[in-house]
């Protein structure tokens, strides 16, 4: 069945409504944010909708249509609009209320036509209501009717570009990526093992296990952060975080150069999903420049069964092209590699790269930015199951031995590695692979990721080899990483969805010893800790170090303000009626065993008489902890919490705040 919105190739003028058709209301902004006029009294104000940026770009760049507005509202406003968001350049003209019919109220779209110099057989009209088709009827104009935003809210223009996605170039297209010397799209693993080691990318191991190199200094590598700076996302982004504003203009203009390097060259894509849950998943593809890039993608994200791929629709896309680099002076940027979100696009690019972490790094913020607005928790953490009643386990914290070994442990079901997302209902796995670190491996403390890592077309990057083409473990070399797909653990649940978690655990890193090694939070404490980001490894010389904070760990950027993801959390938990509970690991529990105590609580082997309050935190912890809070320690982290929740006190709510006591 063909779909409803294609546009011949005849069409020259694509005459659109305004309204409800590729605008939407947004109730969450101030009206001044729009239109910058303090005058204005109209409380409603209008945003593109979905895909309309990249659907107008395709139009009139590569398909040279114009594109003309019939509205009954007022054209200066409508500009205004769409100058915000750098479409105003591709708008021919604007018709407004004047150009309706005086008796009829219909749009009178053969003076358009006529105004255009194009024929009316050469237009289309694009609207939503009913006085939308009969002025196409009238006029003789053919008409598409697009599901206005209060019938269909998720409607994205990205449909009418499932056409472009049909031809030889596969819809690269879209991105105005155009003279390619060759595209090569969804490569089975064996087939992108074989152009790794044909390209001499990287160098297959014993056993079938791949051997790259990153960027110089691997996973440490520094990568400037950035989120274009529109309309549409403006208002919500939180600026003060890991992302840098980035200039819409300096965007085009690196973008062009990008454009202009790929030109003859050989790229790799990946149709993939984010999300495991189907009513939930995002379609994603991914563009690269290498092969073993492509790889990761397809260790990494969910795999689209390969009758599915026919019909493709990508919702969001990441280009990444590692060999160019930004020009600082030119681009603005601070350094020649980057990694730049334009979510209005729900478009990343990646340059000047070649560390594979910010390829899933690009996913889970694009994807987490439009999860959240749906009132879905996008989260940075870990999971098990247990296998004989399905009970989901989550670990929060930084990766480490203790968070590696707990999540892998073998009397559990292994669910998930790095990234979900918790909804009303339950949560579901964002990705189906693992990246792990993989500096100095032992079989012994970390079974399950070492013999993942001698599997075939596991990616092991910037590790060390022998002669006989083995991996060297037993180096602490820095930013050595393994990429591969959760079947090649055996301890897998496949299900990627389950109900709501019947513990979730928030391990940290305590030398400065200010925490007993277990204890049980509430849910306030749960959100109200995570959003503090309590960390203290040790310091220099191996002794206590200086506490640190950095909300949710700072593990990966947070594209809204951290309290906002704090709060839905505590809702959640609230909800679910999870348990919750900190566990400590460092220097002055070093026999404390925060593996084995995570196994006792999921086995319910901790007790309530085990449990006492706790004489400086308002929780209770182990009676007999093998490792206790050092109490001076304890009451300067707790009034430091106090401070520090008080000065959310305006972004959450009040148990939050006063989640470890009222500020003194």
């Amino acid at each position: 069945m063909q779909s409803p919105y294609v546009i011949p190739d005849n069409k020259r003028l694509i005459i659109v409504d305004a309204h409800d058709t590729i605008l939407k209301r947004d109730l969450s902004r101030d009206p001044d944010d729009v239109f910058g006029d303090p005058t204005e009294t109209e409380r409603v104000v209008w945003v593109v909708r979905d895909g309309l940026l990249n659907f107008i770009e395709y139009y009139a760049h590569m398909r040279r249509a114009r594109f003309v507005i019939s509205s009954d509202g007022n054209p200066d406003r409508l500009r205004a609009v769409f100058e915000q968001f750098g479409i105003a350049r591709r708008i021919h003209r604007i018709y407004g209320r004047d150009h309706l019919h005086p008796q009829t109220y219909l749009k009178q779209l053969d003076i358009i036509a006529r105004d255009a110099e194009i024929p009316i057989d050469q237009c289309v009209f694009i609207g939503d209501s009913r006085i939308d088709a009969l002025s196409a009827e009238n006029y003789g104009v053919d008409f598409i009717r697009v599901p206005g935003t209060l019938e269909d809210a998720t409607f994205s223009f990205n449909e009418f570009l499932r056409p472009a996605f049909a031809r030889p170039d596969h819809g690269l297209e879209i991105q105005k990526i155009t003279n390619l010397r060759q595209v090569k799209r969804n490569l089975s693993t064996p087939e992108l093992v074989e152009e790794v080691t044909a390209r001499q990318e990287g160098r297959l191991l014993h056993l079938g296990a791949l051997a790259v190199e990153s960027s110089p200094g691997g996973a440490g590598t520094p990568t400037d952060r950035y989120v274009v700076k529109e309309p549409a996302s403006a208002a919500r982004v939180y600026w003060e975080g890991s992302f840098q504003a980035f200039d819409a203009d300096r965007f085009e203009i690196l973008y062009l150069r990008l454009l202009a390097f790929l030109q003859d060259r050989e790229l790799y894509i990946q149709d993939c999903a984010m999300g495991s849950e189907h009513g939930r998943q995002y379609a994603l593809r991914v563009i690269t420049q290498t092969a073993w890039h492509s790889l990761f993608t397809r260790n990494c994200f969910v795999q689209v069964d390969r009758t599915g791929l026919g019909d493709f629709l990508p919702e969001f896309t990441i280009i990444h092209v590692p060999h160019f680099k930004a020009i600082p002076d030119v681009d603005g940027t601070t350094s020649e590699s980057f990694l730049i979100l334009h979510l209005a696009r729900k478009l990343a690019v990646i340059g000047g790269t070649s560390f594979a972490g910010e390829l899933r790094r690009a996913a889970f913020n694009l994807t987490g930015y439009y999860y959240a607005q749906e009132d879905l928790l996008p989260t940075s953490c870990s999971s098990n199951r247990n296998p004989e009643d399905g009970s989901l386990f989550l670990y929060f914290g930084l990766p480490g031995l203790e968070h590696t070994a707990a999540t892998l442990a073998r009397d559990c079901a292994f669910f998930g590695d790095a990234h979900h997302v918790w909804t009303r209902d339950g949560v579901f796995n964002l990705e189906w692979g693992c990246y792990e670190p993989a500096d100095d491996l032992d079989p012994t403390t970390n079974p399950v990721v070492y013999t993942a890592s001698r599997r075939f077309a596991t990616i092991l990057e910037n590790v060390r080899v022998t002669e006989h083409r083995r991996a060297i473990f037993s180096t602490p070399d820095d930013g050595v990483m393994a990429s591969f797909p959760i079947t090649h653990i055996d301890h897998v649940d496949r299900g990627g969805a389950a109900a709501h978690p019947r513990h979730v655990f928030v391990l940290v890193r305590d030398t400065f010893g200010a925490f007993p090694a277990l204890a049980r939070l509430t849910p306030e404490q749960t959100a109200a800790l995570l959003l503090l980001g309590y960390d203290a490894p040790a310091g220099e010389n191996g002794g206590p170090g200086v506490p640190r904070y950095r909300p949710f760990f700072d593990e990966y950027p947070l594209l809204f303000h951290p309290a906002v993801y704090a709060v839905l959390l505590w809702e959640r938990l609230r909800i679910s009626e999870t348990q919750c509970w900190l566990v400590a690991s460092g220097s002055a529990r070093a026999e404390s065993g925060s593996v084995s105590l995570v196994a006792r609580v999921r086995n319910g082997k901790i007790s309530e008489g085990e449990l006492i309050p706790d004489p400086v935190w308002n929780f209770s912890c182990l009676a007999a902890p093998p490792g206790g809070a050092a109490p001076e320690a304890a009451i300067g982290v707790r009034t430091e919490f106090q401070k520090r929740l008080h000065e959310y006190r305006r972004l959450i709510d009040p148990p939050l705040v006063q989640a470890f006591g009222k500020e003194p």
